[in-house]
């Protein structure tokens, strides 16, 4: 199939076969382009009952890239620069139960998440020394 387009470019008038060589080249630039833009991830930390409570020094790891942020007093976290395509996103707190998510994100998006932590039911039994 390749061949009989390269032959029907090489043979045809000169102004012709530079225009078409011209749209593929674009084409091809611009896929390439929307491939390597990066993606933003963008979002808060609250705590599931009052979400006007934000859970500060949270982790955030962003896998497989294996990047990871801790929240601000605000509870707010921000990746720049990752790569588009399929990402699992951990968030960790002392004391919550984690939470484990996998989504997609678009080559140039700009994703805002909202991550709402419950308390973790683990109990320590007492014991005597």
């Amino acid at each position: 199939m390749m061949r009989t387009v390269y032959s029907k470019i090489r043979t045809g008038r000169p102004l012709t076969r530079g225009l078409c060589l011209l749209i593929l080249l674009v084409v091809g630039c611009t896929h390439l382009h929307a491939q390597s833009t990066p993606a933003t991830l963008t979002g808060r930390v609250v705590e599931a009952e009052d979400e006007s409570k934000p859970i500060e020094f949270a982790t955030v790891q962003v896998l497989p890239q294996a990047v990871g942020v801790v929240t601000n007093s605000k509870g707010e976290f921000t990746f720049d620069r990752l790569a588009s395509g399929r990402i699992n996103v951990k968030v960790d707190f002392l004391g919550m139960e984690p939470i484990d998510t996998t989504f997609t994100l678009a080559p140039g998006s700009h994703n805002e998440m909202v991550f709402r932590m419950q308390e973790s039911t683990f109990r320590l039994d007492q014991f005597a020394a």
